[in-house]
């Protein structure tokens, strides 16, 4: 009785070394190779036997077409298995773009210059004393003053319940003596704002003629307003053909204190705020935007800008205090100029607010620009040599 023919790697008949046992403990790749070995060894015994004129076997021909077969379903499955591991590869490369481009950091840094009609500001309680108008010692001259919620004022017949209202003189007379020298207006020394938490809004405030700011405080402890109001001076003779003039210290004084002044004609610009660290601001008021107009410098490594059209809303927020640089009242309007390098909450837009903190994508893409695109260059190709690699190993 014939034996059925087995493979042997070795070339020779050995207990436990047929190619069934050997594709069962080795790896699917080397299986594959050694089957090809076997393969060509055969072949190249059958080649020799017909140089010498002797026809192959019916076993020579059955163990070819076993290898053969077995060579190919070795290969289908090398080649699904290479199949499984590019789409697994594409899935890591496509969950970590997607991570990138949907994880945002958790901070960055912003500049904002935003004109709007209102502005709602708050100082931490570490601040130091600050002064209206933001330019150190300057005095301003008022065509009028308007205050409301006042706990004090000085001298008290100026007021009443707590409301006063101070305005320019204007001349009984124009005689060559006091015709441009007289400084009639309202002098507006400053508003004290002393340490300690407390909310401010300043506003537009609007009169038949010129506009205005309005301040707004509401803090622990009163805030001071200083005004010299300049008044005729009775000389008591009617001899006299001219008008004396003084000017008559009035002060206000409120934790709640509410101010509106009119800048002179001549007052090109109004600093209400410089240098100031704010904990909060918002530029809503009553569920409506107050801005204008303006724009969002994103910062630290993402170099993007936004625009921001009238009526757009914007919540910003930090986890540590924002310097507001500048707050100025000019051409009838507010500029705020605010920087912090950790905002956490930035969103603008009209009625659906967008993120405006950068992904880890676009900060990657705006530090190191060239840097991603040889990474990606690099990795591109490296896969696909690998890739030729692979094939002609089969």
């Amino acid at each position: 009785m014939q034996q059925s023919p087995s493979i042997y790697f070795t070339g020779r008949a050995m207990p436990g070394n047929d190619f069934s046992e050997k594709a069962k403990i080795t790896s699917p790749d080397k299986t594959l190779h050694r089957a090809s070995e076997e393969l060509n060894r055969r072949l190249s015994a059958i080649a020799d036997k017909l140089d010498n004129g002797i026809q192959p076997s019916a076993d020579d021909v059955d163990e070819l077409e076993r290898l053969s077969k077995l060579k190919t379903f070795l290969s289908v499955h090398r080649a699904q298995r290479r199949k499984q591991v590019e789409l697994a590869v594409l899935c890591v490369a496509t969950v970590v773009f997607l991570g990138l481009s949907f994880v945002r950091l958790s901070s960055t840094a912003v500049d904002l210059e935003i004109h709007a009609t209102k502005v709602f500001l708050k100082l931490d309680e570490h601040h130091s004393p600050t002064l209206i108008p933001g330019e150190m010692g300057q005095i301003l001259a008022l065509k009028q003053a308007r205050g409301s919620g006042a706990d004090d004022v000085l001298p008290p017949e100026v007021a009443e319940s707590g409301s006063f209202e101070i305005r320019e003189v204007v001349a009984a007379e124009k005689s060559s003596d006091n015709r441009g020298s007289a400084d009639l207006t309202v002098r507006l020394q400053e508003i004290s704002i002393p340490e300690g938490p407390v909310s401010i809004a300043v506003g537009i405030a609007y009169a038949s003629d010129s506009r205005g700011l309005t301040i707004e405080t509401a803090g622990s402890k009163p805030v001071t307003a200083q005004f010299g109001q300049v008044i005729a001076v009775d000389q008591g003779t009617s001899k006299s053909q001219s008008v004396e003039y003084a000017i008559r210290p009035v002060q206000a004084t409120g934790n709640n204190l509410a101010l509106e002044i009119f800048p002179a004609n001549d007052q090109p610009q109004l600093t209400v705020f410089r240098g100031v660290q704010v904990t909060e601001i918002s530029f809503e008021d009553e569920g409506h935007s107050t801005i204008l107009g303006g724009t969002a410098y994103i910062k630290g490594g993402a170099g993007e800008s936004k625009q921001l059209q009238p009526g757009d809303y914007l919540t910003i927020g930090s986890v540590s205090p924002m310097l507001l640089r500048e707050l100025v009242f000019a051409n009838g309007e507010l500029m705020v100029r605010l920087s912090t390098d950790n905002a956490n909450t930035l969103q603008a837009g009209a009625d659906s607010s967008s993120n405006l903190i950068p992904t880890l994508f676009t900060f990657i893409l705006n530090r190191w620009p060239t840097q991603l695109y040889a990474t990606l260059s690099a990795l591109v190709a490296t896969w696909f040599a690998l890739r030729r690699w692979l094939e002609s190993t089969q």
